[in-house]
């Protein structure tokens, strides 16, 4: 039952990233096309900025989700409703808290930009306007919370898909209608505050006890509160590790470089977005796995999604790679294109980004957030001081190996922790797996490089078609030569097989 929840979320989730991922590249070239490399400077700077800010719920979210799996397994709606009640105040106060905190960063606006000029009172206005889109949403996102530990993200999917098409139709009509980047951030947010909404609504009808009032008991309070506590400086520095690249760049290397680099991570951000939805589709369930499954099978269920997530995110990785030029170069012009050591560096940040979801989401669910915060703390103080140092001397490049350090020591340090504190069983089996993927995924980008090297040059569009084919060549193969003994990659074939075998059943009727 577990496993059919998770493909359904997959499944509409799947549609609706992929329709936002083009819808996405469609409204950043007009953006390109229609504003210039500046006004897609700031654009990916304050997203990086408002993001810092707001710290991740700063705890909350993820506290409250590990304490709705019991009841949801249980049914207890009191529970529910008291936790929820208690979850609508905690949102309620981040939000103030994120707008005080972000007024007062107001004055400082400026100092991020370097090698552009913007006027002050231009650059104030188009950060509040971030500002805001960013604390409305506090109003309602608590309740998506709810569907998500409920195994229904499916119902948040199909609300996204409709109001992604609605969002990107009105901000290119304000876009070609105006020229004006103010007027494009303000359409943007007015159909944002309405999918919030939406899907609000959707959980009032999905579960009606929401409407009633309970408090949450004292000492359950103060519980949360500790978790809360633990997940703030965690996620704190999560977010130093994840958010602050485009701030890093724009201060040590200049703020048009944020442009050239934005275009990469356009792309690379939303491949991972798909991606992703294979853990987050798998969320509830894993939480449901905790409470309910022994911790051997948590083993085995880690092994098989970290593979999965390794055949996928392979594959695409060497597929950005080699793509991501002759894409960049059809969308944007030649003259964006960047160095394939710099492209290197951000498929390897990617990689590690997508395949420790896995362990990150078991380390959410085992309640470890005392001990896990120090890692987090210790990752974020590794890749600012690597950053900073590299990135003064080799700019873009410095400050991209700044993160992949701080992925792999977390990946190390969380492993450990997870197996020694939560399964109590031996990690040396998990280790090897996340070794030897390692070193397949860096073999298959290098020979998939190397091959897309000799292909004798084209126009862009015929590029990616060739690329494509030599990239996803060398990664099955690859994949297929090294793994196929294993139990990992036959729980893949077997799951693949099913999934046909559904869908034709599915067909035929």
């Amino acid at each position: 039952m577990r496993t059919e929840k998770s493909i359904r979320n997959i499944v509409y989730g799947e549609v609706n990233v992929i329709l936002t991922v083009l819808l996405s590249i469609v409204t950043r070239t007009a953006l390109v096309r229609i504003l210039g490399l500046s006004a897609v400077s700031l654009n990916g700077l304050f997203t990086e900025v408002i993001s810092v800010l707001s710290l991740a719920e700063l705890g909350v979210g993820s506290a409250i989700t590990y304490n709705l799996y019991k009841p949801l397994s249980e049914q207890d709606e009191q529970k529910l409703t008291q936790l929820m009640w208690f979850y609508k105040s905690a949102y309620r106060l981040i939000a103030g808290f994120i707008l005080g905190a972000g007024l007062c960063f107001l004055p400082f606006v400026s100092c991020l930009i370097k090698d552009a000029e913007f006027d002050i009172g231009y650059l104030r206005l188009v950060y509040v306007i971030f500002l805001l889109k960013t604390v409305s949403s506090y109003f309602f996102s608590y309740k998506r919370t709810l569907l998500d530990a409920d195994q229904k993200m499916y119902l948040i999917s199909a609300a996204n898909t409709l109001f992604r098409v609605i969002t990107v139709a009105s901000n290119l009509a304000v876009l070609m209608l105006t020229h004006n980047f103010i007027a494009y951030l303000l359409s943007d947010v007015g159909v944002t505050l309405a999918n919030n909404a939406a899907v609000a609504h959707i959980a009032d009808r999905q579960y009606p006890f929401l409407k009633k009032k309970d408090r949450l008991p004292t000492e359950e309070r103060n519980r949360i509160f500790a978790n809360m506590k633990h997940l703030f400086i965690g996620t704190l520095s999560g977010k130093i590790t994840n958010s602050t690249d485009n701030i890093l760049i724009s201060v040590l290397v200049g703020t048009l470089q944020v442009g050239l680099y934005s275009n990469y991570s356009l792309i690379i951000s939303n491949v991972r977005r798909i991606l992703l939805l294979i853990p987050d589709a798998a969320a509830g369930s894993i939480g449901n796995l905790a409470v309910s499954e022994s911790r051997e099978r948590c083993h085995q269920v880690l092994c098989r999604m970290t593979f999965v997530l390794y055949l996928v995110t392979s594959f695409c990785s060497a597929c950005i790679l080699c793509m991501s030029d002759p894409f960049v170069e059809i969308l944007f012009g030649r003259e964006y294109l960047m160095d394939d050591i710099l492209k290197l560096s951000f498929v390897v940040n990617f990689f590690y980004f997508v395949v420790r979801e896995p362990l990150w989401r078991m380390m959410m669910v085992s309640g470890l957030f005392a001990k896990d915060k120090n890692i987090s703390i210790l990752g974020s103080s590794i890749n600012l001081v690597v950053s900073i140092v590299l990135g003064l001397k080799w700019g873009i490049l410095g400050i991209m190996l700044g993160t992949t350090c701080t992925l792999i020591i977390q990946i190390i340090l969380k492993t450990r922790l997870l197996y020694r504190e939560f399964l109590h069983l031996d990690r040396t089996y998990y280790q090897r797996l996340l070794m030897k993927t390692s070193a397949a995924a860096l073999a298959g980008l290098l020979i998939s490089r190397f091959l897309c090297h000799m292909v004798i040059p084209v126009s862009p569009y015929g590029r990616l078609c060739v690329y494509f084919m030599v990239a996803g060549t060398v990664s099955v193969s690859l994949n297929t030569a090294l793994f196929y003994k294993t139990e990992e990659f036959g729980y893949c074939r077997n799951l693949a097989g099913r999934m046909i075998l559904k869908y034709v059943n599915a067909k035929g009727k």
